[in-house]
C-alpha cells in the first residue's frame, strides 16, 4: 500500500473526508476522483463550484480561494488532495 493510500484509509477510518481541488483540467480530475470515492460510499468533496470560486476570488483574492473554502468546511480528520500539473498554482499551494 502506498503512503497516499494509507493516508486515505486512515482519513476514512477516523471519520474524515477527502477534499480534492485544482484548476482547469486538474479541477476535472479532482471532480472525477471525488466521484469515484463517493461511488464506493466514501465521503469526498471536489471544490469545483464556479460560483463559489469566483465569489471567493472576488472577495479574498484568487490565490486564497481554496484556503478560504477549506477553512469553512474541513475538520482535523479530513485529508486534502491538491492537484497542480506545474506544482506552482498559488491557490492550490496556499490551501495545502
Amino acid at each position: 500500500m502506498t503512503k497516499l493510500s494509507k493516508q486515505i484509509a486512515n482519513c476514512f477510518e477516523e471519520g474524515g473526508k477527502l477534499i480534492i481541488f485544482g484548476n482547469g483540467g486538474s479541477m476535472a480530475e479532482a471532480s472525477h476522483m471525488a466521484t469515484e470515492f463517493i461511488g464506493l460510499g466514501c465521503p469526498a468533496i471536489a471544490l469545483s463550484d464556479p460560483a463559489t470560486i469566483t465569489a471567493l476570488g472576488n472577495d479574498f483574492g484568487y490565490e486564497n480561494v481554496f484556503r478560504r473554502w477549506i477553512s469553512a468546511i474541513s475538520n482535523g480528520n479530513d485529508l486534502l488532495i491538491g492537484i497542480s500539473s506545474s506544482g506552482k498554482s498559488k491557490n492550490v499551494n496556499n490551501a495545502l
